[in-house]
């Protein structure tokens, strides 16, 4: 199997958990990163909610999958496309979340790059979480 197809299987294999687990499973993610990863999400600007911020280690990361949980509902979660080229793997695809405190439902539009460094994710940017959503 290529780099690539090993590549591709894992990050299937992890939505699928993802979409399955309606956003539980943080845990599973955390272990396919690097030690040292690169991680940020559209939404890090928004001062209010500390989690949406960049990470640099895969034990901060934590963080960030828990207040999802806290904060979110996952109602879809749908991976529509892999593209892969060496170490790294783009995902395309389509989720839909709740602000659990405002009640509001935002369908959006996903990609999420990926580079894969000695078979560990090394670096991510999630390109959903929409901000005026975040706000309480």
């Amino acid at each position: 199997m290529s780099d690539e197809a090993r590549n591709v299987a894992l990050l299937t294999e992890a939505y699928r958990r993802w979409s399955d687990s309606k956003g539980a499973s943080g845990d599973h993610w955390i272990s396919l990163f690097d030690e040292n990863v690169r991680f940020g999400s559209i939404a890090e600007p928004i001062k209010t909610v500390a989690y949406m911020a960049s990470y640099r280690s895969r034990d901060a990361l934590a963080q960030y999958f828990a207040g999802l949980t806290r904060d979110w509902e996952m109602l879809e979660y749908r991976v529509d496309h892999f593209v892969a080229q060496g170490d790294r793997v783009v995902m395309l695809g389509h989720c839909s979340w709740r602000a659990k405190a405002s009640g509001k439902v935002s369908p959006r539009r996903r990609r999420t790059p990926g580079a894969f460094p000695t078979a560990r994710r090394s670096s991510s940017t999630s390109t959903s979480t929409p901000r005026r959503l975040c706000r309480r």
